[in-house]
């Protein structure tokens, strides 16, 4: 049974990276300002009229890493939670560090390739940690069907990065979804990892939202988000339960996996790449 102690730390967990997010975003944003990093309405998707900073993913980052490293020094994580959670934080870094450079490149950035190749090393980094999808046999075509999740998820926060405050609050309600349902088989780097995310990506949506002091998140945020959230939808045991547990990521990712398709078909249909 999940403790009053364990809740209380992932409490502050996530409490932490919500105040690291919060207070280090207007940080971010004025040295956006200052260097000139700033997402221009340039290209005809673009719906903001001027030009608005970027790289608002630096300040996610920040608090979704400080979290778990600040918590870190308050409880003894067992070893497979510890390992897990470094190969969490070790592939979110590889993303977060493409997103930061293909935020840079704007208004072009990377190419799909050049972007996928790296989003696919990130999820190897996964498997090679022990995060990956172990009820399907043999074990090759469960690794290739984790390293396709992954990648998927991660492009489809990216996606619905489009409205104001979309993306960071999708992020939130599907990182409390898994926090729940991993409370009860107490798989601690879901829970830290969930609780962390939730509160980096709160944190994150008043500055997103904010008319004066607006700041995009860009692909350094969505990214991240979308990858980590791919990362700990498969740590949890949902079957344990109800056979069709299974299908609980999906129901909890329903809209942005669902918007991705439908921008896939939408470009197709016009003649366009899906990618």
């Amino acid at each position: 049974m999940i403790g009053a102690s364990h809740l209380s730390l992932l409490l502050w967990a996530s409490a932490t990276a919500f105040a690291l997010t919060l207070l280090t975003t207007p940080l971010v944003r004025a040295a956006a300002v200052r260097m000139g990093w700033l997402d221009r309405p340039e290209t005809d998707v673009k719906t903001h009229t001027v030009p608005v900073p970027a790289l608002g993913g630096v300040a996610v980052w920040a608090g979704f890493a400080g979290a778990l490293v600040a918590t870190r020094f308050l409880t003894t994580f067992p070893t497979g939670t510890l390992y897990r959670l470094r190969g969490i934080l070790a592939g979110a870094a590889l993303v977060f560090v493409l997103g930061v450079i293909d935020d840079l490149k704007k208004p072009h950035g990377l190419g799909w390739k050049t972007k996928m190749a790296f989003q696919v090393l990130a999820a190897l980094t996964l498997v090679h940690f022990g995060i990956k999808i172990r009820f399907i046999t043999p074990d090759y075509l469960g690794t290739a069907l984790t390293v396709l999740w992954v990648v998927g998820i991660t492009n489809a926060f990216n996606i619905i990065d489009i409205m104001d405050g979309l993306s960071a609050s999708q992020a939130a309600i599907a990182a409390v979804g898994f926090l729940m349902i991993s409370l009860p088989s107490e798989e601690l780097y879901v829970n830290f990892a969930s609780a962390a995310l939730a509160g980096a990506a709160a944190g994150f949506i008043p500055w997103n939202m904010s008319g004066r002091y607006k700041i995009f998140m860009g692909d350094s945020g969505s990214m991240t988000l979308g990858f980590v959230l791919a990362a700990v939808s498969l740590g949890t045991r949902y079957s344990d339960v109800n056979a069709l547990g299974v299908f609980a990521p999906l129901l909890i990712l329903l809209v942005p996996i669902y918007d991705t398709f439908f921008v896939m078909f939408l470009r197709m249909r016009k003649g366009q790449s899906p990618f």
